[in-house]
């Protein structure tokens, strides 16, 4: 098993706003990138309160096997005596309970429970949990000062594949669970009747929810929507009111396409229609990056760095096949929909990378074999990040000695 070391890392730009849980008293400066404390005009003075608090956003990254490492990046002040006035403090939490570091374990905090970012770094390895969120408090003894926060990082051991972890993992399940294409049949009512049997249709769907039920012959505007109660254990859908004998009946149902990844053209002999295909993956790489993200344990003295990564497109090939071709403009209208410059989340790492159709579907359907027919799109992940060998080893400078004059700017 090849482990992987990597770094996620919470910034508080304007623009990770979203991302932040703000508690009392608290904000993140729009101008300045940073978290702080706030009094009543937007500044000073500042409350004194112990336990403010803010929050990350809550990350579980499904390759990770530990987390290994914290940093924060922070400013405190001290007053005219000298004396250190502000204070940051830290807890772990798995999106429901705070954790603390008693000295021995993890356990759930109580109020004035904080834990310094030496503390965290030393201990964060024996955090028993996969999803974490790290709450931050903030705290003065000087209402003239506020801390500052700047950014927080995360080390952890990963075990991911890239391409497996972008198409098969995280593009492909995102498919299943949002592709809800709609159909329709007509069926005849050989008797008054309050329910349908939807195993009868011949296209075999896979049939998750009811979209409208309508008597055509005394509702033509379809206006009276029949729908009930839908079993999907039995594939039979009630009627809210009987419908007569030598009735049509619409029913418009919403069904989950099969969908699957083949790189070779057997795409044509698939035995379940409709079908989505992800027939071709291509990555193009952008650039080389030599030298990324750092993450330092200042105690230990130890440092890891991400260096020799990539940046590449992912570009995919879809099609897909029905034998109809109500069907293939449904499924071409969920496609569009999903591949709508949206954000697609890598599951392994829990990050977001945009996704869009840059050869959208448009209605250019050709008939294969059996009266089978089929369309084309093409979509994109861009700047997908390949790692390599993760984050290595770097030295750290504790301190230096310097002779004769020297002279520092600080810009």
């Amino acid at each position: 098993m090849k482990v992987k070391k990597l770094i996620t890392r919470f910034d508080f730009q304007e623009r990770n706003r979203e991302e932040v849980g703000l508690g009392p008293k608290t904000r993140l400066h729009p101008k300045k990138g940073l978290l702080c404390l706030t009094g009543p005009n937007w500044g000073a003075p500042y409350p004194t309160d112990e336990d403010l608090w803010i929050k990350t956003r809550l990350v579980n990254p499904e390759s990770c096997i530990r987390w290994v490492g914290f940093q924060s990046d922070q400013t405190n002040y001290k007053d005219g005596l000298g004396n250190t006035v502000t204070f940051v403090g830290f807890r772990l939490s798995d999106g429901n309970d705070e954790l603390f570091w008693n000295g021995s374990e993890w356990t759930i905090a109580a109020p004035g429970n904080w834990n310094t970012e030496q503390e965290v770094a030393d201990h964060i390895s024996d955090y028993p949990h996969r999803a974490l969120q790290v709450v931050i408090n903030l705290r003065t003894t000087h209402p003239t000062f506020t801390p500052e926060v700047h950014n927080v990082k995360l080390l952890w051991d990963s075990i991911i594949e890239y391409q497996e972890d972008y198409v098969a993992r995280s593009l492909l399940r995102a498919m299943k669970e949002e592709i809800r294409p709609i159909a329709q049949i007509i069926a005849d009512t050989p008797k008054t009747t309050s329910a349908f049997n939807l195993s009868s249709i011949e296209t075999t769907y896979k049939i998750v929810g009811v979209d409208g039920v309508f008597n055509l012959d005394d509702d033509p505007l379809m206006r009276n929507d029949l729908a009930g109660i839908y079993d999907a254990s039995q594939s039979i859908i009630q009627f809210s009111a009987s419908i007569p004998a030598s009735k049509r009946v619409l029913i418009r149902f919403e069904y989950v396409p099969t969908i699957a990844i083949s790189t070779h053209q057997e795409y044509i002999e698939v035995s379940q229609t409709p079908s989505i295909i992800i027939e071709g993956i291509d990555w193009n790489v952008k650039e080389r990056i030599e030298k990324g993200e750092f993450i330092v344990n200042r105690q230990a003295g130890t440092a890891y760095e991400l260096q020799n990564f990539w940046k590449g497109d992912i570009d995919i090939n879809i099609s897909w096949i029905a034998d109809k071709l109500k069907d293939i403009d449904a499924i071409g209208t969920e496609l569009n929909k999903f591949f709508n410059n949206k954000m697609l989340r890598s599951v392994g790492l829990d990050t977001f990378f945009r996704l869009y159709a840059f050869e959208p579907y448009v209605q250019n359907v050709g008939a294969l074999q059996s009266s089978l027919h089929i369309a084309r799109l093409r979509a994109r992940i861009c700047d997908a990040v390949f790692y390599g060998p993760g984050a290595v080893p770097v030295p750290v400078t504790k301190r230096f000695l310097a002779e004769g004059m020297v002279n520092f700017q600080v810009p």
